[in-house]
């Protein structure tokens, strides 16, 4: 897709791999129409991205609030087309299951989960009525397989690849895509904030810079679903044909 001039929605901007993705699509001419909570964080990429293309709208929306979602709707009829949705908004907090407030579940479905389908379901709407348009929902590698510390975070991602792996089937017949992007740990302010967690995965943490340009790269071959790394995206394989051995490689390695 050649993106000059298309219209481009992206959650969880203001920060981490959400600014990344938007500075690279900056880069490709497309307009941005940027959402997160933290307006002068927005403004900051605004103005970062305006070096690059002409049309940059921000939005303050908290995705865990129904009626932000429903008044951003309400703006969205000022614009004609959609041409991709990137839902990237979201947020990890690791322990024990048995550690968590109803509360903290709660609020953590309502950001990772709920706000990303309904803005999805609402966008897809539009799209389908288009007959044209691109979803792309960053989801996690953890959303394939879990792990100890990871139970409320994986179970708003499993549920996620469930939404968009429907939608992706109900979509084809309207030149609709669905991408659905399952990266593992990134080096964003998560990797700071959970340490302990993201040191039991000895995995290399991912630079947001190439992140960023496997959701380009998907954009413009309408890839249903970008696992990576290549070991963790091995792993949810091999889990799948030996869930037992894999279970006690990653109680091992928690323990």
């Amino acid at each position: 897709m050649n993106l000059k001039n298309k219209n481009v929605i992206i959650t969880g901007a203001s920060s981490g791999l959400g600014e990344e993705v938007a500075y690279q699509l900056s880069k490709q001419g497309a307009n941005l129409i940027l959402l997160a909570r933290r307006m002068n964080e927005l403004e900051r990429v605004r103005e970062k991205c305006l070096k690059n293309t002409e049309n940059v709208k921000i939005f303050s929306v908290d995705v865990s609030e129904k009626e932000q979602i429903r008044k951003f709707l309400d703006e969205l009829e000022k614009i004609n087309n959609i041409d991709v949705f990137v839902s990237n908004a979201g947020f990890a907090q690791m322990k024990y299951a048995d550690e968590f407030e109803m509360d903290e579940i709660e609020y953590m479905f309502k950001v990772n989960t709920v706000g990303s389908i309904m803005l999805s379901t609402e966008i897809a709407k539009r799209m389908k009525k288009n007959k044209k348009g691109h979803i792309v929902c960053v989801s996690s590698v953890l959303g394939k397989f879990a792990t100890p510390f990871s139970s409320i975070y994986s179970a708003t991602k499993f549920a996620l690849i469930g939404y968009f792996d429907a939608l992706r089937i109900e979509m084809k017949d309207y030149n609709v895509k669905v991408t659905t992007i399952n990266p593992g740990i990134i080096a964003t302010k998560f990797l700071k904030d959970e340490g302990e967690y993201s040191s039991k995965v000895k995995v290399r943490p991912l630079e947001t810079e190439e992140v960023a340009q496997k959701i380009l790269k998907a954009i413009n071959s309408y890839k249903a679903e970008v696992n990576t790394p290549f070991s963790l995206n091995l792993l949810s394989k091999f889990r799948n044909v030996f869930p037992n051995f894999v279970d006690m490689r990653i109680y091992k390695m928690f323990k």
